[in-house]
């Protein structure tokens, strides 16, 4: 029997799509003993996160002070509005095809 409920596509989506710059540290790594970000200018080596948690760490960075950090994709370009809505698109049919819609 099919389930055809809706349900979230953050439920099926992958994670890990995502990444952050900090200011002059390059890409989000972890935090230090102190907890200043760790930094790498290796997007391979760099935390890989969801939209949503990469967008909250930036707000935590920023609250410190690290004015300029910003969410990017896996090439590191910078998450803006128009890259959201692609992103949100293709959630939606990656949805509609999960869900047999």
């Amino acid at each position: 029997m099919a389930n055809k409920s809706k349900r979230s596509p953050r439920i099926i989506e992958g994670t890990g799509k995502f990444l952050v710059r900090v200011d002059g540290a390059g890409f989000y790594v972890g935090v230090h003993g102190d907890g200043r970000p760790r930094g790498t200018y290796y997007p391979s080596q760099a935390a890989h996160l969801t939209y949503e948690a990469a967008d909250e760490l930036c707000q935590r960075l920023q609250a410190m002070g690290y004015r300029d950090a910003v969410v990017t994709d896996l090439m590191g370009q910078s998450i803006d509005l128009f890259a959201l809505d692609r992103e949100r698109e293709k959630r939606e049919e990656r949805s509609r095809r999960f869900w047999g819609e």
